[in-house]
C-alpha cells in the first residue's frame, strides 16, 4: 500500500466534518448513525452499485492496542457463527490512510436500550425480546465464541422482521473465539463496566459463555427495576461493586416480580461461573417458562404502559383470536435459514426518573446490606476519575508505567512516596478508561526518580518500551519500507490516549521528518527524552536505522510546542 501526501491526506476517521469522504475507494458516506466503542458508524453507499449500508470506521483511539486484531475478528465472526441473528458483514478493508472498515447490513429499527427505555412496553414483552437474542447467543456459545459485551446498546430490534429473527446482536470486535490467540492484557477491562462478570473484570482471558450470562441477568434485573445491581459515581465503583458481589435483592426493589425471576437473576449474578447457567441455551431454557407464568406490567421503575386500542390489536394471537402471549421457544439445535432484513433507525425515549424517596431508600438498602454483611465499606476511589476541567490520559497508558515503578520497587529501588502514590501504586485494576492526567506524570516522575534523571536512560526506556508495545499491539501503525508514513501515524497515537494537544508530522526531504507535539506546555524533561525513543523505535520497526536526532524546541513560556527531528538510513 503507498504512502499517502501528506497535503493530500484525508482526515482520521474522528475527525470527519463533511460526508464528502469516500472510504476505501468504493463507499461514499453519507451521514453519521452513530458511534461506539471502537468505531463510528457511517450510512454510506457503494459508487458502483449505489446500495446502501452500515459502515463502521474503526477508532485509532479503540480501548486497548488490539483494534487490527479486533477489526478482523469482527469481520470473520458473523460468518464464522453463521446465524442470521447477528448483524451480517458484507465487506472488510483498510482505506489508503490506515482506517479500517468494515460494511454491514443496514438495520431498520432501533436499538434495545431504546425499548429498555420505553414505558409502553411491558416487561414481558422486553423480557421476550431478549430471549430472541439468546438464540444467536446459544449458536455462538456452541461453537466457541463468547462476546464479551452484551449490553442493550449491542442489541438491535427490527421494526420489520418478517420471518426473520426479530432481534439481532451487534459488535462482535471484542468477541472471543475459544480457539484463537488472546490478544487482550491481564490488568485491562474489556466489555462495559456495569454489565461486566466478576471474572472477565480480573482478566479478559477468564471469560466464559457464563460471563455472557452474568451480562444477561443485570439485563434482567434492570428491564424489572429500571436500573442495574451494580452502580456508583465512577467506573471504579462499580467494579468494586461488583467484586465484592453485594446487590439489593431484586425483589426488594420490585416485589411484584414472580420469585422464580428473581432466584433465576440472583443465579445469573452469582460470583461463581460454574453456579450460574452455563451458557444462553441453558440460560433461555429457564426463562422460557417464567415467561410463559407471566410478568407484571407495572414494577416500581417502570409504570403500567398506556395502551392504544391499535397496540392491544397488535398483542391478539392471529392463530387463536385471543390475547395469549407470544411464548419464544428456547435456542434451537438446528440452525435456521439466512435472511435479509432492511434499513433505518429511530430515537429512544428517556428513561423514568427516579424519585428523591427511591435514590434515598436505595442507598439506605444498600448501606444496611453492608453493614449487616459484616463487609468494609467501598473505598472512596473518586480521585482516580478526572473532572471535567481536568486534562485525561487513557488507562492503557498508566498500566504500562505501574509495572515500570512496581519492577524498580522489586529491584529495590527507593522511591519517596506519598500516601496517594502508595494507594495509586495499590490499584489491581486499571480498566481501559480517561483518568487524570496528574497520575500519569506522577508516573513518570517516580520513574524518573528511579532512574535518577538520566535522560539517555529515558530515552532508552522510551526505544524499548516503544518497540514492546508498538511491535505487538499497535504493529497495523507500522509500515515497512515507508518511516515516513510510520512517524504519521504518531499523531493517531496521540489522540488515543491523551484529550489534548496534537501531533503535526512534516517531510524534510526523503529521510527526515519533523515531529511537532503541541498544547503539552508542562512537558516533564524525562518524557521529552522518552518521546525521542519512540520516534527512535518507530523508524527501527519500519526496518531503517536512525542516522541522526536532535530535539529542536521545547515548550517555552506556555507556547506548549515541543519538536523533534528525526534522519534516517534505509
Amino acid at each position: 500500500m503507498t504512502g499517502v501526501h501528506p497535503t493530500r491526506r484525508r482526515a482520521p476517521c474522528a475527525m470527519l466534518g463533511r460526508m464528502s469522504r469516500v472510504v476505501g475507494g468504493r463507499y461514499e458516506l453519507l451521514k453519521k448513525l452513530g458511534a461506539g466503542g471502537m468505531g463510528a458508524v457511517y450510512l454510506a453507499r457503494h459508487t458502483t452499485t449505489y446500495s446502501r449500508c452500515a459502515l463502521k470506521l474503526i477508532h485509532d483511539h479503540a480501548e486497548d492496542g488490539n483494534s487490527h486484531a479486533r477489526f478482523l475478528r469482527e469481520a470473520r465472526a458473523p460468518a464464522e457463527i453463521g446465524h442470521p441473528g447477528i448483524v451480517q458483514v458484507l465487506d472488510a478493508g483498510i482505506d489508503e490512510d490506515g482506517t479500517m472498515f468494515v460494511a454491514m447490513e443496514l438495520l431498520a429499527g432501533q436499538s434495545y436500550r431504546g425499548v429498555v427505555q420505553r414505558t409502553d412496553v411491558s416487561l414481558e414483552e422486553k423480557v421476550s425480546l431478549l430471549l430472541d437474542a439468546l438464540d444467536p447467543l446459544a449458536v455462538a456459545h456452541r461453537k466457541g465464541f463468547v462476546h464479551r459485551d452484551l449490553k442493550p446498546e449491542n442489541l438491535f430490534v427490527l421494526s420489520s422482521p418478517g420471518a426473520g429473527p426479530r432481534v439481532k446482536l451487534l459488535d462482535f470486535g471484542i468477541a472471543r473465539d475459544g480457539g484463537a490467540m488472546e490478544l487482550t492484557e491481564t490488568g485491562v477491562l474489556v466489555g462495559s463496566v456495569k454489565y461486566v462478570a466478576p471474572e472477565q473484570a480480573r482478566s479478559a482471558r477468564d471469560a466464559s459463555p457464563a460471563s455472557d450470562v452474568w451480562s444477561v441477568g443485570v439485563m434482567l434485573y434492570e428491564l424489572a427495576f429500571g436500573d442495574v445491581p451494580f452502580s456508583g459515581q465512577s467506573s471504579f465503583d462499580v467494579i468494586v461493586k461488583i467484586h465484592a458481589g453485594k446487590f439489593v435483592p431484586l425483589r426488594e426493589r420490585a416485589p411484584e416480580v414472580p420469585a422464580a425471576y428473581e432466584a433465576l437473576v440472583h443465579r445469573c449474578l452469582d460470583q461463581t461461573p460454574s453456579a450460574r447457567p452455563r451458557d444462553a441455551a441453558e440460560l433461555a431454557a429457564e426463562l422460557v417458562p417464567i415467561l410463559d407464568d407471566g410478568l407484571p406490567d407495572a414494577t416500581p421503575g417502570w409504570p403500567a404502559p398506556l395502551r392504544s386500542p391499535s397496540s392491544e390489536k397488535r398483542r391478539v394471537d392471529p392463530s387463536t383470536g385471543s390475547g395469549s402471549r407470544r411464548r419464544p421457544a428456547p435456542p434451537r439445535a438446528s440452525e435456521p435459514p439466512t435472511s435479509s432484513v432492511g434499513t433505518g433507525r429511530t430515537e429512544p425515549t428517556p428513561p423514568p426518573a427516579k424519585t428523591a424517596s427511591e435514590s434515598s431508600s436505595d442507598s439506605r438498602s444498600e448501606s444496611s446490606s453492608d453493614s449487616s454483611s459484616g463487609r468494609r465499606s467501598s473505598p472512596d476511589l473518586a480521585w482516580l476519575t478526572p473532572k471535567p476541567s481536568q486534562r485525561r490520559a487513557k488507562g492503557m497508558t498508566i498500566v504500562p508505567l505501574l509495572r515500570h515503578v512496581h519492577a524498580m520497587r522489586r529491584a529495590g529501588v527507593k522511591l519517596t512516596l506519598t500516601p496517594r502514590d502508595e494507594e495509586l501504586l495499590s490499584q489491581r485494576l486499571i480498566v481501559s478508561d480517561w483518568y487524570p492526567l496528574e497520575l500519569w506524570t506522577r508516573l513518570v516522575e517516580l520513574q524518573a526518580e528511579g532512574c535518577r534523571n538520566d535522560l539517555a536512560m529515558a530515552e532508552e526506556m522510551g526505544r524499548i518500551g516503544a518497540t514492546e508495545l508498538i511491535g505487538s499491539v499497535h504493529r497495523s501503525f507500522v509500515t515497512e519500507g515507508n518511516p515516513r508514513r510510520s512517524l504519521r501515524a504518531l499523531s493517531r497515537m496521540w489522540s488515543r490516549y491523551f484529550d489534548f494537544g496534537e501531533v503535526h508530522v512534516v517531510d524534510l526531504g526523503d529521510d527526515c521528518a519533523r515531529v511537532t507535539i503541541t498544547g503539552y506546555s508542562d512537558m516533564p524533561p524525562w518524557y521529552a527524552h522518552m518521546a525521542v525513543g519512540w520516534v527512535h523505535a518507530l523508524v527501527e520497526l519500519s526496518g531503517s536505522r536512525v542516522r541522526e536526532h536532535r530535539i529542536e524546541e521545547v515548550p517555552w513560556k506556555n507556547d506548549g510546542r515541543y519538536r523533534i527531528v528525526v534522519c534516517w538510513k534505509t
